[in-house]
């Protein structure tokens, strides 16, 4: 079975910088720097991205566009927007008999929670209250709807404004149930005040202010440039003319801060330039290695084809010195030590004499990569020389949600495969505006570790970032 997944050109100046030496010689661990006389905090963020609004703006999806609703169900949407709230509400329970299935339940903003049963119709507020914003009342717009012969939904945005120029601020979702009269009425109902994302830039200024106020010195910037690529986004016009934008404009904005930053570039090892995007990244001072994501370029692990591009992927790299740093988890949902053993036996022997960053712990985010990051542990543990050069960063594996029932095997596994390989990074900005490395840090170190332990990774810096 297959799971489908998983937010301008380069400066002259940047192609006319002394280039930096690529060597990258078989190295040990990554030697910890002393630190005795700073903050503790990790050194670098080895996980940090940036992109430009034109690749942002791909990435987001547009609003969906509306849809006309049956006579029936627009009444229906109409009385609910309608709908008073408070003491007038319980006062006219009648009116709203009329609205609500006798066991319906809502999400309810003064419990946070789930609410079911007669007594939700005296409770729900108006839909002005539920949002809690002052001025005009906001309306229900519809995208989707399905209509059977007793049950159905309408799920769309919250809107302010006329319709055509109209804003949304939010989601919703009504699960409907026809009554014996005819009507439909609400069974559950869902209001989510959340808008729609905008695409913005993520610009080198933010992310120094974001390692400035987390005492971090250095972060590792994977470009986005594989998302024109993705197998899960729509085709477009030009599609390597646009790769090689973006990483460019990564480039641009890593040379502005070299001392700060160091660059990888990317792009989807599956398509036919991506031998040539590695040539030329290599001739880019600011690029020391490629990022690549096996899920979204849909990498089928199992095609003799796929893998034997992803070796001549690798292989091209380590020619040109160039670090590599994988998200490996691919599309599968039994990912594990079967990949693995593919990674081992085909693909990591194309790089020996590179650096390689297994990203996510082997995974995809939260928690690890399960049995494929098992399988790289014991390798490790039995000093498999294929491992040599290999690192697992830790960006987005620990998360504020998580419970500790998920946090200790992290921990042992951590410890299986070494602290001196694990890499601390963030991925952000993929955690929102509130994901920094001051909260990705306060979020990691609520595993259980002992203090030398954390202290062993704040401090690990990898061979590229050095």
């Amino acid at each position: 079975m297959r799971l489908h997944t998983k937010l301008g050109p380069v400066l002259a100046s940047v192609f006319l910088l002394t280039a930096c030496a690529r060597a990258q010689p078989v190295v040990p661990p990554p030697r910890p720097l002393p630190a005795p006389e700073r903050d503790f905090a990790p050194f670098a963020d080895h996980h940090a991205h940036l992109f430009s609004l034109a690749v942002a703006t791909h990435r987001t999806r547009p609003p969906l566009p509306p849809v006309a609703l049956p006579d029936d169900l627009a009444r229906l949407l109409r009385q609910r927007e309608l709908l008073p709230g408070g003491r007038e509400a319980f006062r006219n329970r009648l009116s709203l008999a009329g609205i609500y299935a006798e066991n319906a339940v809502v999400i309810h903003r003064d419990f946070d929670n789930w609410v079911q049963g007669p007594v939700v119709a005296s409770l729900q507020a108006s839909l002005h209250e539920t949002l809690g914003f002052g001025g005009s009342t906001p309306h229900l717009s519809p995208v989707a709807f399905e209509r059977g012969a007793s049950v159905g939904f309408v799920a769309g945005y919250i809107s302010r404004g006329e319709p055509g120029v109209e804003r949304h601020i939010g989601e919703f979702h009504l699960s409907l149930t026809r009554g014996r009269d005819g009507n439909w009425r609400i069974a559950a109902e869902s209001l989510h005040l959340t808008a729609p994302a905008r695409p913005e830039a993520a610009p080198a200024e933010a992310l120094i202010a974001e390692l400035d106020a987390a005492g971090v010195q250095k972060a590792l910037v994977p470009s986005s440039a594989y998302w024109w690529g993705s197998s899960i986004l729509p085709p477009v016009d030009d599609e390597y003319a646009r790769v090689r934008e973006e990483n460019d404009w990564v480039a641009a904005e890593v040379a502005r801060f070299p001392a700060r930053l160091v660059g990888f570039c990317s792009f989807n090892p599956l398509k036919s330039y991506a031998l040539d995007e590695v040539a030329r990244c290599a001739k880019i001072p600011a690029f020391r290695g490629i990022k690549l994501h096996i899920a979204d370029a849909n990498v089928d692990l199992k095609n003799l084809a796929h893998v034997e591009q992803l070796q001549r992927v690798f292989q091209s790299a380590n020619q040109h010195r160039l670090a590599i740093a994988a998200h490996i988890a691919n599309q599968d949902l039994d990912f594990g030590r079967e990949h693995a053993a593919i990674y081992l036996d085909k693909i990591l022997p194309a790089a020996p004499d590179v650096a390689i960053q297994i990203m996510h712990l082997a995974g995809h985010g939260p928690a690890h990569g399960g049995e494929a990051l098992a399988a790289f542990a014991e390798a490790i543990e039995a000093g498999d020389p294929r491992l040599r050069n290999v690192y697992f960063d830790v960006a987005s594996n620990v998360m504020e949600f998580m419970p500790p029932g998920l946090l200790e095997p992290i921990a042992r596994r951590l410890r299986q495969i070494g602290t001196e390989r694990i890499l601390f990074g963030t991925d952000r900005p993929a955690g929102g505006p509130n994901f920094t490395a001051r909260t990705a840090w306060q979020q990691f170190r609520r595993l259980p570790l002992t203090e030398d332990e954390f202290r062993a990774i704040a401090d690990n810096v990898a061979p590229y970032m050095r």
